[in-house]
């Protein structure tokens, strides 16, 4: 077995350096697990192949009866591969998909889920008798599980220099931008005259028909197929290419967008579904005139070996490899996991321009989250700085380059404005930059694009691993000033060496000290005109949008100073105050448990907004019914009523008094019960003596008769 596998590697010495290492790795494997690998797939034929990702066999032994999964499958090449998008290509990509699928009919129920146009492979769902009979299939590379992507999460602009370009009028006209993401607010004001084309791939989902595209179905097309009801690919959208009328204005406003949605709305998709939209651009980023795409999405794992599966020898990488050879450059996020040895996928795959953050600003201490809540925080700034690291970018030496990332303000669904962070807002920062650099020199290739992103960029140190990263800039791309020195008599470069010069028409701004500075730190961009004279400072805008933050200030000496939080205490001790950003308001909500004393019978308390804690009503434990004892039992919480006979003692020895607990006092006669009046008793002589007298008196009557 082994000596097959060894063939299988040789036979492909033609293919790229990272495939060549991917598959060597898998030999290792096999010469580790020896018989195991057998026994896990048997069968001659098989037994011969290293094909089958770790992550799908550990699916594969875990399914249940008929159960099926979904997995990716990349083909090779098929002798010496023709440039990308050529007809010939697609052809010959064609034939030997439909070659593999006829092969393994045979071997049960293999359903194509993704086949590609120009990506040597496809996308299917099947059981592991399929994928056995695949990975025996000659002129198959490789069997991996179809793995999930997830979205990682206008003060950066001139940081990177975009400001630069704006003042010699370079905007990112003619170029477009492939978004792969959640899609974009497709009606709103700052993206609508920038939306080129939209498309759809999105499988999974709540849809009616399996999908997550805005129809219900896994794939669509033309209007309103990548409407977005996340606001995930909105943001990144509006930090490229908004046009600032509701948003602040983007890196590169003049930029088409393409808006391929290929997550759900709730941030997760199939890598399948990325390699369509990739496979998509291949074909017709010529219509689009596409020069950069941005993938704003990770596999939120650390990957070390940019060589090993999946950064290279996957269908994703192979895809990523044919764009950068069509001179489109592929931007990524690192991924927001704050890992120090390894970046995400496929940010790792090593022809991809990976990007990680770092702050634009002092914005004070910063804590970053871990998953949907804040305990306990991933890691925490205590202090920040512009050009500061930041601690949740994963980072190694494949890390490429930094961008801004802390809370830009940009748009959102609803045709509104939020603040957006993370390395997500990282990669647009530069895909919008390449927009800026094809629109200056549209011959530039992906090396040139981040050559001069980070030729001239100041290095931002990682302390956690010890590791240096260029941070965007495209300044020297867009000298504004002249010849770039500081000549005798010259107050800012005007590549005159004249004296008495000032600026140039073109020149933006001057160094404090200069006679044109006003010394106010509240001002900015204290200039001069082409004539010398000195135009007037602009405002410094301190207000950072926040409204629980409270009013920003400026110093003339200081510049700008924090405001006053918004006081939320209302006194009351019983409410939970808080304020809430998104509405700009105070909250102070009732907490009615913290003023409950624990006791049943003395009923619910509650919270008064204004009178704080407020007693409850008592249980009410009278029924009414005289001959009842009522209570309140405080350790059972039951209330008693227990019958007293003896409140309806009615004084008569022949009756019987019970206390019904309905009716309440009820007499019952005693049968055959008489009372004998004893002689001495006076009640009796009186009784006695009145006979008597009433006998006397009788006689009388009758004798006078």
């Amino acid at each position: 077995m082994i000596f097959r596998t060894l063939t299988a590697v040789v036979c492909s010495g033609w293919r790229a350096k990272a495939r060549l290492g991917w598959l060597a790795a898998w030999v290792t494997l096999a010469l580790l697990w020896g018989p195991g690998w057998e026994g896990a797939f048997p069968g001659p034929a098989f037994a011969a192949q290293a094909s089958v990702g770790p992550g799908l066999q550990d699916r594969m032994a875990n399914l249940a009866g008929s159960e099926t999964l979904r997995f990716s499958v990349q083909l090779e090449p098929g002798g010496t591969p023709g440039a990308p998008a050529t007809r010939s290509r697609r052809a010959s990509v064609r034939a030997r998909q439909q070659v593999v699928i006829d092969d393994v009919k045979a071997a049960g129920t293999l359903e194509v889920l993704r086949r590609y146009e120009n990506l040597s492979g496809f996308a299917a769902r099947g059981g592991p008798e399929i994928v056995k009979a695949l990975a025996a299939q000659a002129g198959v590379l490789a069997i991996y599980e179809d793995r999930t992507a997830y979205a990682t999460l206008a003060q950066g602009v001139p940081l990177v220099g975009g400001d630069h370009a704006a003042a010699l009028g370079f905007t990112g006209a003619g170029v477009s931008v492939a978004i792969l993401d959640t899609g974009i607010d497709t009606d709103h004001a700052d993206l609508t005259s920038s939306l080129e084309a939209e498309r759809c791939w999105c499988s999974g989902g709540g849809g009616p028909f399996n999908g997550c595209c805005p129809n219900g179905f896994d794939t669509m097309s033309g209007a309103g197929s990548a409407e977005d009801g996340s606001g995930h690919g909105t943001n990144g959208a509006g930090i490229i290419a908004s046009d600032g009328l509701v948003s602040s204005s983007g890196v590169a406003p003049g930029a088409g967008i393409v808006a391929l949605k290929i997550l759900s709305d709730t941030g997760s998709g199939s890598f399948s579904d990325v390699d369509a939209a990739l496979d998509w651009i291949i074909s017709n980023h010529a219509t689009y005139n596409i020069r950069a795409v941005n993938l704003s999405i990770s596999d939120g794992n650390e990957h070390s070996n940019s060589a090993a599966h999946p950064c290279s020898g996957s269908v994703t990488a192979d895809a990523i490899q044919d764009l950068v050879a069509l001179d489109i450059a592929v931007i990524t996020s690192s991924g927001n996991n704050g890992f120090d040895g390894g970046i995400g996928f496929p940010a790792c795959v090593p022809e991809a321009i990976s990007v990680g953050g770092v702050y634009d600003a002092n914005v004070g201490s910063a804590s970053w989250c871990d998953g949907a809540t804040c305990s306990p925080a991933l890691c925490v700034d205590a202090t920040t700085s512009a050009d500061q690291f930041v601690c949740h970018t994963n980072s190694s030496a494949d890390l490429d380059i930094l961008a801004p990332d802390w809370r830009t303000r940009t748009t959102t669904i609803g045709g509104g404005v939020t603040n957006f962070g993370g390395t997500s807002a990282a990669a647009p920062y530069v895909a919008g930059l390449v927009a800026l650099l094809a629109d200056q020199d549209p011959s530039r290739t992906p090396e040139n694009f981040l050559s001069l992103m980070t030729d001239s960029a100041p290095a931002v140190l990682n302390p956690d691993n010890g590791l240096s990263f260029p941070r965007a800039d495209i300044e020297g791309a867009f000298s504004v000033c002249g010849n770039g020195i500081l000549e005798v008599g010259e107050e800012c470069d005007d590549s005159n060496t004249a004296a008495g010069d000032c600026c140039s028409e073109s020149c933006a701004f001057e160094a404090v000290g200069s006679s044109c500075d006003d010394g106010d730190a509240c001002t900015e961009f204290d200039q001069c005109d082409g004539a010398g004279a000195c135009d007037q400072s602009s405002a410094v805008v301190c207000d950072n949008g926040l409204y629980c933050d409270g009013v920003e200030s400026c110093d003339a000496l200081l510049g700008c100073e924090p405001g006053t939080a918004v006081n939320v205490d209302d006194g009351v001790a019983c409410t939970a105050d808080s304020c809430d950003e998104a509405s700009d308001s105070v909250v102070n909500s009732p907490d009615h448990g913290a003023c409950d004393n624990g006791l049943y019978c003395d009923g619910v308390e509650s919270c008064d907004a204004l009178l704080g804690c407020e007693p409850g009503t008592a249980v009410n434990v009278d029924d009414g019914v005289a001959c009842t004892a009522d209570s309140c039992d405080e350790a059972s919480q039951i209330i008693s009523h227990t019958p007293d006979a003896g409140v309806c003692d009615d004084g008569d020895p022949c009756t019987a008094e019970v206390c019904d607990q309905v009716t309440g006092c009820d007499s019952i006669p005693i049968s055959g019960c008489a009372v004998d009046v004893p002689a001495s008793s006076a009640p009796g002589a009186m009784i006695l003596g009145l006979g008597l007298v009433a006998l006397g008196l009788a006689s009388l009557r009758r004798e006078g008769a």
